[in-house]
């Protein structure tokens, strides 16, 4: 977290303004996060501190709708406290949970208790609205790119091309037998800075604009990965054994991670590295490959 001040546009601070209903004293950059969004821990001239997130172009103005749809319907100990939403920019205030602690570090308890929170959000009932994850089944025929052009794969060093052509056939197999249709509701984007333990226990979840309905598994897996690249437990130990899961985003992050980068989201392919390397192994002990060169 920075503590690089931000000169927000008098619209954002006249936004603010109308929410808070009062003005603000210091605008403090919150770093992190994925898209190009504004992002402030902001001082008030009330002596309370809020978090500021608003569009900074039409991609991002998307997203905090999104996100504002779940924030506005759904309730929950694992949902930060909101205080407002202006549409037109748009802009989202919601709590500063800067002083909460951020994994990592990781430890195996707070693992569990994070998986533990996404099987109560999956439980709970879906804002109106929010998508479906089988729509991504395009997006989980990552080991088929891979297959069809393999050089990004291999450039990033992670196995050999004659590992490849051996074990590739199981992998699709597996990232095709993947069961993504369900009842649960999906965080689907959550990691290590998405959430964050609070003083009294409990495990608060932020950055809901990827939020939809499908196979649970998808959300607890993908945290598992999340907290295994980030130096904590190993997916077995969070997740339950799921081969197609832990192809299914292997394969994901594989046909993506030694691509170009991407414009307005420099560190997106690192994330994908990073994750790739914790979803890779995994993936492979799972359906019992040769372990990787």
């Amino acid at each position: 977290m920075s503590t690089e001040q931000v000169h927000a546009r008098d619209e954002v601070r006249a936004a603010l303004r109308r929410v808070t209903g009062c003005g603000a004293t210091a605008w403090n950059a919150v770093t992190g996060g994925c898209s190009p969004a504004g992002r402030a821990r902001v001082d008030l001239e009330n002596g309370r501190t809020v978090f500021a997130k608003w569009a900074t172009e039409e991609r991002t103005a998307t997203y905090l709708r999104e996100e504002w749809r779940v924030y506005d319907a759904l309730r929950g100990d694992f949902m930060p406290k909101v205080y407002g939403f202006v549409e037109d920019l748009p802009l989202l205030v919601i709590e500063d949970l800067g002083r909460f602690h951020w994994p990592p570090p990781w430890t195996l308890d707070q693992a569990r208790r994070a998986a533990q929170t996404l099987r109560r959000v999956h439980a709970s009932d879906a804002p109106k609205g929010v998508g479906s994850l089988a729509s991504y089944r395009d997006e989980f025929s990552g080991w088929q790119r891979v297959q069809a052009d393999p050089a990004p794969f291999l450039s990033l060093g992670l196995a050999s091309a004659s590992w490849l052509d051996a074990a590739i056939p199981a992998l699709i197999d597996a990232e095709a037998a993947l069961e993504l249709a369900g009842d649960d509701l999906l965080h689907f984007d959550a990691r290590g800075d998405n959430l964050c333990f609070a003083d009294d226990g409990r495990v608060v979840l932020i950055d809901w604009n990827w939020a939809c309905v499908g196979n649970g598994v998808m959300d607890t897996a993908s945290l598992a990965v999340s907290i295994h690249a980030d130096g904590g437990p190993r997916p077995e130990e969070v997740c339950d054994d799921n081969g197609p899961a832990a192809a299914a985003f292997a394969g994901y992050w594989a046909s993506r991670a030694g691509l170009p980068g991407i414009e307005g989201a420099p560190t997106v392919r690192a994330l994908q590295r990073h994750c790739l390397r914790a979803a890779f192994p995994w993936a492979a002990r799972l359906l019992r490959l040769t372990p990787p060169a």
